[in-house]
């Protein structure tokens, strides 16, 4: 089983021939542990923004050193939004489990016909029926 753990981008920079993405813990690795991964200089990584999620695979990357540039196979960004409510929060409105499962249910089948990548949407409701966020996270199969 794959251990896939997900880190915000602090900082990048940018190497002659590797990007280094400090991240907000650390990761383990062969020799030590780090705060940043280093990936290849190369599309998609190069898309890639500060405040950003990356997933990594936490049982690969223990595997090599952290001098290592990491490709797609280990390390993957992680598409996100999400609503927090709070005290400057704005209004919510109700929503049901009918009407969450059918979003899912039309989000998921807008995006079936992408074999290459695998989606997950998620709304998220409190215990009285109000909408609270939602988060749709793709990834690369």
């Amino acid at each position: 089983m794959t251990d896939y753990r997900r880190f915000k981008i602090v900082e990048i920079t940018v190497g002659s021939d590797f990007i280094r993405f400090h991240l907000d813990n650390k990761v383990y690795y062969k020799d030590m542990s780090q705060e940043y991964i280093h990936c290849v200089k190369t599309y998609p990584f190069t898309s890639y923004c500060k405040g950003e999620y990356l997933e990594i695979d936490l049982d690969g990357v223990c595997n090599y050193l952290n001098s290592k540039d990491f490709d797609t196979d280990m390390v993957r960004k992680v598409s996100s939004s999400e609503i927090v409510r709070g005290n400057n929060s704005m209004a919510i409105p109700s929503i049901s489990q009918n009407q969450v499962n059918t979003i899912i249910g039309q989000i998921n089948s807008a995006i079936d016909s992408d074999e290459r990548n695998e989606y997950e949407a998620k709304i998220y409701v409190d215990s009285n029926g109000k909408y609270s966020g939602f988060s749709m996270i793709g990834r690369r199969k």
